[in-house]
């Protein structure tokens, strides 16, 4: 119903104008000083305003620990963090930012978010769809959807653009939901 509600409220919405630029994606596997492993990868796209938007995640392998975040010309956004031995995700974000609905539109609209989850979930190690390896995917959802859940609260600073902006969160969480959580099917 929630999907068939989404669907509905996106395909009312105006098509996004064309991209100036498409997306870039970069991404990386690396060894850090304590011997952990740990998988980045970041995407960057233009806004129709003319700023860059940019979403990262990081997770490192050995303790299911993590970040995301979003920002824009470098400002920070909205973050979430997984840390090892925390009960769940703590998440940050600006107050209110006047380009947080471009930003969750744009992840989606220019194919950003999942260019994103391409790069994090290839390269030059396969995650493993072992027990463990499953656990790192989730990590990687929960800091994911804690990362877009804050940049929807900031995009509803403004109420009128409330409902645009939880439509715009819940399906750039269902993409990375998807993503990570159809990896090892």
């Amino acid at each position: 119903m929630l999907a068939a509600t989404i669907a509905l409220f996106l395909a009312s919405l105006p098509p996004p104008p064309p991209p100036g630029t498409p997306p870039t994606v970069t991404g990386a596997e690396y060894i850090t000083d304590e011997d952990h492993t740990v998988r980045w990868a970041s995407v960057t796209y233009e806004l129709p305003s003319g700023e860059i938007a940019e979403a990262v995640m990081s997770v490192d392998l050995q303790t299911a620990s993590g970040e995301a975040w979003v920002s824009v010309d470098g400002e920070l956004i909205a973050d979430a963090t997984l840390a090892a031995d925390a009960p769940g995700v703590e998440t940050w974000s600006t107050t209110e930012h006047p380009l947080a609905p471009a930003v969750l539109d744009g992840l989606q609209a220019s194919g950003a978010a999942d260019l994103m989850f391409d790069q994090f979930l290839g390269g030059p190690m396969e995650f493993p769809c072992s027990k463990w390896g499953k656990a790192v995917l989730r990590a990687g959802k929960y800091i994911w959807v804690g990362a877009v859940a804050a940049t929807a609260a900031v995009c509803c600073g403004a109420v009128a653009s409330c409902p645009a902006c939880m439509t715009a969160g819940a399906v750039t969480s269902l993409a990375g939901t998807e993503a990570l959580d159809g990896y090892c099917d």
